[in-house]
């Protein structure tokens, strides 16, 4: 009984730990990956770094971006899509 016991721990041990690292991993990325896929030219972003501007020109692999920080200046930053956290 104590042999049962301790086998069914270890396996509720390794399924809450599969849920709290991997599971929590992937819908993160899920989240990310459909964020970063509603971004189009004229979109509002903010970088990791803090930056905040909006999208003028993205290449054909969607993997930079060239982000228009002050209209005025005519200043641009290219940033690899992945730096992106969020759509402002």
């Amino acid at each position: 009984m104590e042999k049962f016991l301790a086998i069914a721990l270890i396996i509720a041990y390794v399924i809450m730990l599969y849920y709290i690292v991997i599971g929590r991993r992937k819908k993160m990325e899920k989240k990310m990956n459909e964020m970063l896929s509603r971004i189009n030219t004229g979109t509002r972003i903010k970088t990791i770094s803090g930056i905040y501007g909006t999208v003028v020109e993205m290449d054909d692999k969607n993997v930079v971006l060239e982000i228009c920080c002050n209209p005025e200046k005519s200043i641009k930053v290219k940033a690899l899509k992945g730096t992106i956290r969020e759509i402002v």
